[in-house]
Parts: C-alpha cells; sequence; structure tokens
C-alpha cells in the first residue's frame, strides 16, 4: 500500500488536501492504528538507517565519530531544502511592517489616492499568503525530518545493543540504553528544528535593525545596544542551562536504572516485603532529579523574563533616544518602528529555547556517540558455518570478565562432531562462563577458539519472549507441522499445553512470567531442538525439571531427537555421565580433568567418590504413559498481554483540574492573574503610544501655522511624560512577565512530583497479576516519555499557550474598536476558526494518542531483548529482531507523520483565515479613513500583523498543551491502578509473631486471575512447628501456587491459612510477609555490592554478613574477590553464577531469622555436593525453624519430617517419606524410583 502523499499531486501537497479522507475519518469515530496510512518510501526507516550506517563508516577511522557531521551529511539535502523554505518565509514576513508604513503615511496623507491604499492592503495579502505557505512547507519538512532522525536513531541503538560485548554493555545500564531510545534520540532529531532558528534569528534581527535605521535613523541603533548589553547574562544563562541539562539526565538515567530493576525483581520485592524501602530509594533518585529540575525551571524562567523583556526594551531605548534627538513621534514612525519591535520578539523569544535544545542536543549527542563507539562482540573471529571434523576448538584460551581477573585460564577441548559432552563442577567454577566464552560473550584473552557448524543455545535460566508458546519455539522460523509435533513429544511439553487454555498458541508475559521454571526450560529446550543445529549448548537444562520429566528428556531429546549432533551439556545431575561421551571436571576455572566416564572412574578418585556416593547403579527403565501426539490446531490464542489502554476523544475536563490541583490552585490563579496583568499592561503601552503619536502628530501640524512653537506641557514635562509613562508601562509589564515565569516554574515542578508519586505508589504496591500482563516497556514509557513530557514539556507548552490566548484577545479587542464594521466579519470567521479547529482536533488528539501508544512495544522489545542477548546472538537471530524493531519503528513514525501533517492542514487554513482578517482590516482602515484616526489605525493594523502568527500559536500551543495532558492522563490510569491489600492493618500481629511456626491450611482454593481455572483445589493440611516439610508432584500440580498463596502474592479465591492460630488475610501484607523468609525458585540480585544484596537496608553489622555467608559456603569464593562483601553485583547479577546467586539468596534467608523458611527450587542450580552442603546448613542454621521445600531433586527433601505430594491442586499424599515409599503403589514412591534414589 503506497502512501497518500507519494500518489498526491502537487498543488494537493501545497495545501495538505491529501490529508482530507484521514480528518474525515477522524471526524466520524476515534481513528485507529490501521486507519493511519503508510509513510512515505523516502521515509522507510531501514533505508535511513543504511544511510546514516554508511555515514558513520566513514567515520569509523575516527576513534571519537562525529555524530553530528554524520547527521548532517546523511540529510543534507532535507537540511537545505528547510533552510530555503525559511529563508523565503521569513524575508516575506518583512512585507507586513513595510506596507504596514505605506498604509499608515497614506492615512496620514489626506489627498492620497483610494486605489493605492487598495493596492497596498492586496499586496499586504500577497505577501501573507506566500509567507503562510512558505513557513508551513519548513515546518512540514522540519518535523519530518524530526521523525527520520528520531526514528533511524532507534533503530541503530537497537542495532548497536545487539553487537554489544559485555565490556560494552558495562558501560551502559539497561535503563541508560533505553534513555537513549526514548529521550536521546528526539532530541537529536530536534536539531532540525533548532539548527534553523540558530542562522535565521540572527539574521531576521539586523535585518529588522537594518529597518529600523531607516524609519527611526541613528536611533534605531539603540535597540542594538540593549542586544549587545544583554549578550553577557544570555551566555550565562546557557552555559547553565548545560550543565543542569546534563545533570537532569543523569538523574533520569539513575531513577530508570532503579526503576527497571525494582520491575525486574518486583516478586522478590513483594516476598519480602522491601515495597516502602525501594520507594524510598526511588523518591531519593527522584528528589534529587527535581532538584534539578526546580532550577531547570528557576533559570528558564529568567531567560525566558529576558527575551520577553528585550523587545520592550529596545522599544523604549529606542524611542527615548529617538524623542532626546527629534522630538516628534508620528504614528507611521511609531508603528512601523512597533511592527519590526514585534517582529524581532519571535527570534528574540525562540532563539534561546533553541540554543537551549542545542545545548540539550549536544549532551545527546555526546551520549549516542558514547553509546555507538563501545565495544562489539567479533563473532566472526571465532563462528564458521561450514561443517568440520571437529565443530569446537579450544587450544590453551584463557577468557576474562574482567581485566586482569582472569574466570577461565588454559583451557583446551577438542570435541568431535556427534559427541555428548557433560561439563561438571561446584558453584562457581566457571560452568556457564565456559559456555559462553565458546559463544563468544566472554571476552578472550589468548589461545585459540573456533566453532563450525550453527549453534542453538539452552541457557541456564530460560529466556522466554512475550509471545505464544508456539512463536517461541519457532523462533523466526518455518512451521512444519510434523517436525513441530516430534519436538514437543520428546520435550515432554504435550502434557502442559494440553493443560494451558489455549494450548501452544498461549500467550507467555514477559520473561515467562505465567509458567513454571520447568515450562520455561523445556520450551527454551524445544526452541533449540526446532532450530536443527549443528552444536548446541545446554546449560543446566535438567535442573529445573522433575526427575521423571528430566529422565524423558534425555532419553528422548538429549540421546534420542539429538543424537548425531554435537552437544555440550552442563549439569548437576550425575546419573546421566555414564552415557556421555566426554566429561569435563572444571574447578576454579580450570579443567581438572577430561575424559571419558570409565576413564575417569577407573583413573580419578574425586569422581569415582562422587559417582559412588550420589548415583544409584539400578537405574529403573519404566517409562511414563505414551502422551497424546498432537495438539488440536483450532484453539484460539489466550491473550495474556493486553492492548495498552487508550482513551479517545478530547482530554476530560477532569484531568485538566487534576493537573492544576497537583499545580496547586492558587499558584494557577496566579499564573492567570499575572497572564492578563501583562496583557492588560501590553495594551495599555500600546494604547499610550497612540495617544502620544496623536498628540505628536497634532502638535506638529500646530506648530507649522504658530510663528512660536508649542512644546508638549504636560506636568511641565514636555514629550519626556510621554515617554517616561510609556517606560513605567513597559516595566511593570517586564515584572508581571517575570512573576508569570516565575509561578509556572513552581507550577511545573508541583504538578511533576504529584504525578510521579502517585504513579509509583500505585505502581510498586500493584498485584503480580499487572505484572503479569503488562510489559516492563509500557511501565517505563510512562515514568520515562509521559513523565518528561509533565517534567519539562507541558509547563512551557501550558505557559506559552495561556500567554497566546491573552494576546490573542487584545488583537481582537484592538481590532474591533477601532474598526467596528471588522466584527461583520470576524464573527462568522469566528466560527469558522471554531470549526476547523473542532475538525482537526478529533483527529490530531487521537493520532497523537496512537503516537504515545506504538512507543510502548518498542521499548518492550528493547528491555527484553537486552536480557536475552546471548540467546538472539547465540541462534544467530539478530537480523530478524531488528527487522521486528524496524516494523514497530515504523509503526510509531507512520502515527507522529500522520499527527504532524495533520498539525499542517491545520496551520495553512488558520494562516488563510488570519491572512482574510489583516486584508480586510487594512482595507477599513483605507476604506474609512476619514472617520479612522491615524493613529489607532496604525494600532489596529501593527496588531493585526500579529493576528496570522497569534492564531497559529495559539491553536499549537493549546493543541500541544492538550497533547501534553494526554501523558498526565496516562500516568493518571497508573496512578488508579487496583492495588494489594493494605500493608498494615488494624489488626496487627504480636511482636514476636510467629512464635512457633504452625501452619494450617483449611479449604483453600486459588486461581490466578479472574475467570482462570482454579490452580489450589481445597487444600487442607496442618504442619507443626519446627517440622520440615518437601513439597512434590509434576509440574502444574500446584507447589509454587500454595507458596504463592502463603505469601498472599495470589489471593486465595476459598478457604484461609493460619500460622500460630492468626488468620494471615486479616493483617496486613507487610506483617505477614516481613516475618517470612523465603528463598525463591529464580535467584534476583540488584545493581549495587554483594552487601547491598545481602541488607539492603543496611539492618545488620558485617560480621552477621560474614556469618551468614559462612553458613552457606560462600565465605571462601567472597573472600577471594578484591573488594569482599563490597565487591560489585552487576545489573541482574550477571557477574556472578546463577548458582552463587541462588547461595546469596539463602544467606538473605539466613540472616532473616525468621521462624518459618520456604525454600521455592531453592537448590535447583547447585551441584550435589553444594546441595548437601545447603541441607545441613538448613538443619543446622533453621533447626528451630519451620522449613518448607519444593524440589524437583528426591535427594534434596527425601530426609523431610514429611513429604507433601500436590497432585493436580490437590493434596494426594502426606505423611513421612518412609511411609510413603513403603507403598509402592504411591505418586511419592514412583516419583523416587524415577530419580533412581531407591
Amino acid at each position: 500500500m503506497k502512501s497518500p502523499y507519494d500518489t498526491a499531486s502537487f498543488p494537493s501537497k501545497v495545501v495538505f488536501w491529501w490529508m482530507n479522507p484521514l480528518l474525515k475519518l477522524g471526524d466520524k469515530r476515534p481513528l485507529i492504528d490501521q486507519d493511519v496510512p503508510p509513510i512515505p518510501k523516502d521515509d522507510k526507516v531501514q533505508n535511513l538507517a543504511e544511510k546514516l550506517e554508511f555515514e558513520m563508516d566513514l567515520d569509523s577511522l575516527n576513534p571519537q565519530k562525529s555524530l553530528f557531521k554524520c547527521v548532517m551529511r546523511c540529510w543534507k539535502r532535507e537540511f537545505i531544502a528547510s533552510a530555503l523554505f525559511k529563508l523565503l518565509g521569513d524575508a516575506f514576513s518583512f512585507c507586513g511592517p513595510l506596507l504596514l508604513q505605506q498604509i499608515v503615511l497614506h492615512l496620514e496623507t489626506p489627498n492620497a489616492p483610494m486605489w493605492e491604499g487598495v493596492l497596498y492592503a492586496v499586496g499586504l495579502l500577497v505577501g501573507f499568503l506566500f509567507q503562510s505557505w512558505f513557513s508551513m512547507q519548513y515546518w512540514f519538512y522540519t518535523f519530518r525530518l524530526h521523525a527520520n532522525i528520531r526514528s533511524t536513531l532507534i533503530a541503530l541503538v537497537y542495532k548497536k545493543a545487539l553487537k554489544l560485548s559485555h565490556s560494552g554493555k558495562q558501560s551502559s545500564t539497561v535503563g541508560e540504553i533505553v534513555n537513549l531510545q526514548s529521550l536521546d534520540s528526539n532530541r537529536v532529531g530536534e536539531l532540525s528544528m533548532h539548527i534553523h532558528v540558530i542562522w535565521a534569528s540572527p539574521m531576521q534581527i539586523f535585518v529588522a535593525l537594518g529597518l529600523l535605521w531607516s524609519v527611526l535613523g541613528p536611533s534605531g541603533l539603540a535597540g542594538l545596544g540593549v542586544i549587545i548589553f544583554s549578550m553577557p547574562i544570555q551566555f550565562k544563562i546557557f552555559s547553565r542551562m548545560t550543565e543542569i541539562q546534563k545533570i537532569l539526565m543523569e538523574h533520569k538515567d539513575k531513577r530508570t536504572k532503579v526503576l527497571n530493576e525494582v520491575l525486574q525483581g518486583i516478586r522478590v520485592i513483594k516476598f519480602f516485603a522491601w515495597e516502602e524501602s525501594y520507594k524510598k530509594i526511588i523518591r531519593a533518585v527522584r528528589s534529587e532529579e527535581l532538584r534539578s529540575l526546580i532550577e531547570y525551571w528557576i533559570v528558564s524562567a529568567g531567560m525566558l523574563f529576558l527575551f520577553g523583556f528585550i523587545p520592550v526594551f529596545v522599544a523604549m531605548f529606542s524611542f527615548a533616544v529617538f524623542t532626546f534627538a527629534n522630538g516628534s513621534l508620528t504614528p507611521s514612525i511609531a508603528f512601523t518602528a512597533l511592527a519590526l519591535f514585534d517582529l524581532m520578539q519571535f527570534p528574540l523569544s525562540f532563539l534561546p529555547r533553541s540554543i537551549g535544545s542545542l545545548v540539550s542536543c549536544k549532551v545527546s549527542f555526546d551520549r549516542l556517540s558514547n553509546f555507538f563507539n563501545a565495544d562489539e562482540l567479533q563473532l566472526n573471529d571465532i563462528r564458521n558455518h561450514e561443517a568440520s571434523e571437529y565443530p569446537v576448538v579450544v587450544e590453551d584460551a584463557t577468557f576474562e570478565w574482567k581485566p586482569e581477573e582472569k574466570t577461565l585460564r588454559g583451557i583446551n577441548m577438542r570435541i568431535k562432531s556427534g559427541q555428548l559432552v557433560a561439563i561438571v563442577g561446584e558453584v562457581g567454577a566457571g560452568k556457564s562462563s565456559l559456555l559462553l566464552s565458546l559463544l563468544g560473550e566472554m571476552p578472550q584473552v589468548d589461545g585459540k577458539l573456533s566453532i563450525h557448524g550453527s549453534i542453538a543455545y539452552v541457557t541456564q535460566q530460560a529466556w522466554i519472549k512475550n509471545a505464544t508458546i508456539k512463536d517461541n519455539i519457532l523462533f523466526g522460523m518455518d512451521y512444519q507441522k510434523k517436525r513441530y509435533n516430534a519436538v514437543l513429544k520428546s520435550c515432554q511439553l504435550l502434557k502442559d499445553l494440553a493443560i494451558l487454555p489455549a494450548g501452544h498458541m498461549t500467550e507467555i508475559g514477559e520473561k515467562g512470567i505465567n509458567l513454571s521454571g520447568g515450562q520455561k526450560q523445556r520450551i527454551s529446550l524445544a526452541r533449540a531442538v526446532y532450530s536443527d543445529s549443528d552444536v548446541y549448548f545446554l546449560d543446566d537444562p535438567l535442573s529445573a525439571v522433575d526427575a521423571h520429566v528430566g529422565k524423558a528428556i534425555f532419553n528422548e531429546c538429549i540421546t534420542g531427537a539429538l543424537q548425531g549432533k554435537t552437544r555440550i551439556l552442563v549439569t548437576h545431575q550425575l546419573q546421566y555421565l555414564k552415557r556421555c561421551d566426554l566429561i569435563v571436571i572444571l574447578t576454579k576455572g580450570e579443567i581438572e580433568k577430561i575424559g571419558t566416564y570409565d576413564d575417569l572412574m577407573s583413573n580419578y578418585q574425586p569422581f569415582s567418590d562422587l559417582i559412588n556416593a550420589h548415583v544409584n547403579d539400578t537405574e529403573t527403565e519404566s517409562e511414563g504413559k505414551e502422551e497424546e501426539e498432537e495438539k488440536k490446531e483450532d484453539k484460539k490464542t489466550d491473550k495474556l498481554v493486553e492492548d495498552e489502554e487508550r482513551k479517545t476523544g478530547s482530554v476530560s475536563w477532569g484531568i485538566y483540574l487534576l493537573y492544576y490541583k497537583f499545580a496547586g490552585i492558587k499558584t494557577v490563579f496566579l499564573i492567570a492573574l499575572f497572564g492578563s496583568l501583562t496583557a492588560g499592561c501590553a495594551l495599555a503601552l500600546n494604547y499610550w503610544l497612540t495617544y502620544w503619536t496623536n498628540v505628536s502628530s497634532y502638535y506638529s501640524l500646530v506648530n507649522t501655522t504658530l510663528a512660536n512653537p508649542v512644546i508638549f506641557d504636560e506636568l511641565s514635562m514636555g514629550v519626556y511624560f510621554y515617554l517616561v509613562i510609556y517606560m513605567m508601562l513597559g516595566i511593570t509589564q517586564s515584572l508581571f512577565f517575570l512573576s508569570q515565569s516565575f509561578t509556572n516554574s513552581l507550577v511545573a515542578v508541583q504538578a511533576a512530583k504529584h504525578v510521579h508519586h502517585r504513579m509509583l505508589k500505585c505502581i510498586i504496591r500493584a498485584p503480580t497479576s499487572f505484572y503479569d500482563t503488562t510489559p516492563t516497556g509500557r511501565i517505563l514509557n510512562r515514568f520515562g516519555g509521559d513523565q518528561y513530557t509533565i517534567d519539562v514539556t507541558l509547563p512551557f507548552m501550558l505557559s506559552i499557550a495561556t500567554s497566546t490566548i491573552f494576546g490573542l484577545l487584545s488583537i481582537l479587542l484592538i481590532i474591533s474598536s477601532v474598526t467596528p464594521i471588522f466584527l461583520i466579519v470576524i464573527i462568522p470567521l469566528t466560527f469558522l476558526y471554531r470549526y476547523i479547529q473542532t475538525y482537526f482536533l478529533n483527529s490530531s488528539r487521537e493520532l497523537q494518542r496512537l503516537e504515545s501508544i506504538s512507543k510502548s512495544p518498542i521499548y518492550a522489545l528493547f528491555s527484553e531483548t537486552l536480557n536475552g542477548l546471548s540467546t538472539i546472538r547465540g541462534y544467530g537471530r539478530s537480523s530478524a529482531f531488528y527487522e521486528d524493531t524496524l516494523n514497530r519503528v515504523e509503526t510509531n513514525q507512520k502515527a507522529y507523520f500522520a499527527w504532524q501533517s495533520c498539525n499542517r492542514w491545520l496551520g495553512i487554513r488558520l494562516e488563510f483565515v488570519g491572512t482574510v482578517v489583516v486584508f480586510f482590516a487594512a482595507l477599513f482602515a483605507v476604506l474609512q479613513r476619514a472617520q479612522v484616526n491615524a493613529s489607532l489605525a496604525a494600532l489596529s493594523l501593527t496588531y493585526s500583523l500579529k493576528l496570522t502568527t497569534a492564531l497559529n500559536a495559539v491553536i499549537r500551543f493549546a493543541t500541544e498543551a492538550e497533547n501534553g495532558l494526554v501523558s498526565v492522563e496516562r500516568c493518571t490510569q497508573y496512578s488508579e491502578l487496583k492495588v494489594e491489600a493494605d500493608a498494615i492493618t488494624s489488626t496487627r500481629p504480636p511482636q514476636d509473631w510467629p512464635k512457633n511456626g504452625q501452619i494450617v491450611f483449611e479449604d483453600l482454593m486459588l486461581r490466578y486471575r479472574e475467570g482462570l481455572p482454579l490452580v489450589l483445589k481445597g487444600v487442607s493440611l496442618k504442619i507443626h512447628p519446627q517440622e520440615k516439610i518437601g513439597v512434590v508432584g509434576r509440574t502444574g500440580a500446584g507447589k509454587s501456587s500454595l507458596m504463592l498463596a502463603l505469601f498472599r502474592i495470589v489471593e486465595p479465591a476459598g478457604g484461609r491459612i493460619l500460622i500460630d492460630g492468626i488468620d494471615i488475610s486479616k493483617i496486613g501484607l507487610t506483617d505477614l510477609r516481613s516475618r517470612l523468609a523465603i528463598i525463591p525458585q529464580e535467584p534476583t540480585l540488584f545493581t549495587g555490592t554483594i552487601r547491598s544484596n545481602l541488607d539492603p537496608f543496611e539492618q545488620y553489622t558485617d560480621e552477621q554478613i560474614w556469618d551468614s555467608l559462612r553458613a552457606v559456603g560462600l565465605q571462601e569464593q567472597i573472600s577471594t574477590m578484591k573488594e569482599g562483601i563490597q565487591n560489585t553485583v552487576a545489573e541482574n547479577g550477571e557477574n556472578l553464577s546463577v548458582g552463587t546467586r541462588q547461595l546469596m539468596c539463602l544467606a538473605r534467608a539466613v540472616l532473616r531469622k525468621s521462624t518459618i523458611l520456604v525454600m521455592d527450587e531453592a537448590t535447583a542450580s547447585v551441584d550435589l555436593n553444594t546441595d548437601m552442603m545447603i541441607q545441613q546448613t538448613i538443619r543446622r542454621e533453621f533447626k528451630n525453624v519451620t522449613v518448607l521445600t519444593i524440589a524437583h531433586r528426591i535427594n534434596t527433601i527425601i530426609d523431610s519430617d514429611k513429604v507433601l505430594v500436590l497432585d493436580s491442586g490437590q493434596v494426594a499424599e502426606f505423611a513421612p517419606p518412609e511411609v510413603l515409599l513403603k507403598d509402592k503403589n504411591s505418586i511419592f514412591y514412583s516419583l523416587a524410583n524415577e530419580a533412581g534414589v531407591l
């Protein structure tokens, strides 16, 4: 489908007629995404990105690429075209003052022919029409260029992120990279708008000063003196603004980073009742940001005052000097000069804003340049797609995450095609790091590494896209039904798909939030198997699944479907080592031993001891029942992540009132008061000038007939009386304007503070179901893009909109009072104006909403990609993900292009209305010159020249303000979320509760969301104080659901839970969760130090921290780190192994010393020796604690006091393990038998 712009004729492009079909549709009903036409072919993001990349490659020899030069070269033609339109538009803007002078001279000359005045009026009409068209084309080209630069940079930031090396990733956090996309790319795009103001504004000012010389003579230079005198102050303001902008961006990055980490780890934060503490951390960062924002607005207020004040002072000094020199100020001189001063007001007002924006632009250019210069992975150096007898070869290689801290040393491996190689070792030995080094993810210091053939990679913590299960498995490949079903069967997914509401078309939330750990791991494995690659890197895929499922996967998948493939398997499941071709034993980053199973059993005592201790020789071969062969294809998609909420129609008055309520009603009233007083002073100033010139003309006429000239005699001050009053009014106007600007600063900060505060309060206390259905990118968009609009853009737009409305009313008042006949024209034009505005707004606001909403998927994909970089790169799917981003960016761009084209459609029509008004004001003044005083006519015409700009400004800034209020509306949606139950209630448990640790479940029923089936169906059992309970069951049995109910992460649908006799539904969530301890299934760490992760709020001493680390066996590992417990933890704990992270979570629980401990698959990622050590720790450290352990490894819970077996959400068995093992028909017996522990 072609863009209507591409097929439009030249006349249609001139007046934006091609937009009519979309606007007609928008007038009938709210527009939807499918209504928005495609962007022009010249604006396709992929082509533009290739062009800019080419320019950047030309500069690649320069270590600090000049991104500015690259952007200018890439869009050279567009910059020149918009500059030409700007030049012509500005040139025609001088028609107004020059023709005004001729019309006023015509009115001052009684005998001048009427046709001459009419000709001047027609000249005004023609001049303004040309100015309007050139100006609209300039704005169209400018905003189009802005969109193209912004979208291209968003795409290239994403593309660069896909190539980042480990050190490159470390130099920028996820929050910072998201800001590069959302804020910096947009700011660089704004270069297109502000760069022309920098050269055009001084030119306009100097041309206006030249014309002032022709009108006022040398007196006109007095105005130049004022401008030159103000320059040092301007530069001081701009330099300060540059510093503040940098600081603001740093604070914004920091806030986004913290917020992103909180959102990623929200479940852990809720489990530990840390919401208030993390809310305080975010608020503290926000407070620093607000302090900078206050300074930003104070400096901005000073800047606005300076540039509103300069034109008034230029006029005052010019008229003062002229009066001293000549004495007589006539209407033609005064009002022509005034029109020229007004013409200077726009460049003087917008020049500082543009300089400020270019300063921000420079900051963003630097940030983007640094990012584009970050280190990239050089995967081509190690990967070869041709087949080889030895697809994996490593010779004497050393790898390191940090310089001078070698993670893997002296690695030598030659793996033959088709071999199954097991990698084993203790926690932190470097197993996952070895796989990442083979993938090229870990920097190689020396040695040789080569990988032949295509790669598939299964991460230890499964990376799942926010898409359907089917899309996650296919991963961009073509669907082949037979192969697909075979993969589902070999990865043991058929039973799970039967349970899920829409089978394989069930949508999965971000990070696989609505799946169990085992399901996520098997989908990740299925993706690898379906890819039909040559080399498979499998990082502990069996740890998250039940024993019988693990056995089936090993038999049917790893040694079945993948038979003949080269497989490198990291595992803690020692029972499978006998069936591996080669075993690699890692110890502290070095290969301690490598050989076959038989060799190692015969020749390596530690290995044989480990096997003999943990692996039972008798392996059972009993297989489970055959699963159904195929899934039905006709199930509908189960939509988990709903489309982003979007309101339609105009922004409600409630949002306006809410914003003003946040800002403070009194403060808003003061803004309106100061605005009206400023406009009133401006009116009085110009009326006084009219009176002055009228008197001056009268006395000039009288003096020519008298022998002794009469001098002005008011208050015996003569001509200076008029000058003094004029200057007093000018100074008063400036002071009111200053007051308005400072009051606006208060409004900006107060409103921004309250909006963020309310939104954060609700977001951090939202139930987990909200996070299941809402992508992180969508939330970050509200706290990023929308909050930035509220912080910076909206207050400015509201302030300008208020000033322009008062200005427009002043213009209409003056023209109507001077030439009442003008009302005949203005009344129908007002209705036309209002109709055009309403017709336009129906489409404009919906397009703005569509543009805002279409940003969220871009940021959501970005956050998701950064978390799964190693998987995407491992499969070689970077280009497919880049294409996905290009499509999402283009969807956003087409809404932006349509919205800006809509604005230009309105602009050219409003300009025409304004031009007609100017023409009639001039025509009526000429036709009624006998009845109209020349000074009043000059005043009326001077104001009519402002009308076109004022009409445009009112609609533009009022629309921009309304569009800004859409951001308030969007943030308000998140501040009205349904939140969890109260943190603290009137029913408070005793200080020492729970003292004993007794837990009673009474007919407990649970469902995750309204409308979904029950996952717990009447669970009833009693756990005695200090009992150690093992919880087992097949995937989906309800094991984790039971723990979620205990912590009230999900509220029960029926029944109740009693702890030490207290119904937990009656107490506050903080009282409940802060008294329990949990080691969650997914170990979550935050950026900071080891100490801050164990004790985020510094409640414990260093000695207690070391004691907890000693208890979990981490003391030795952490004491070898340079900074000990102050050692840095990277984002998401990426610089630590998953096993180490899991042990740190155990250390947290040791520190908390709760009476009840829950372990949810807590030992899944550790080796058997470490698992045994953890069990000993639990028996020692938690001797007097009630412990509930969910585990896949039967070894882990075999010595529990009792075992709870769940099946389909019900209690199937609950008895001591020895009792259950005596019953060969029990589920627990079959699970133990499958695990090989009998």
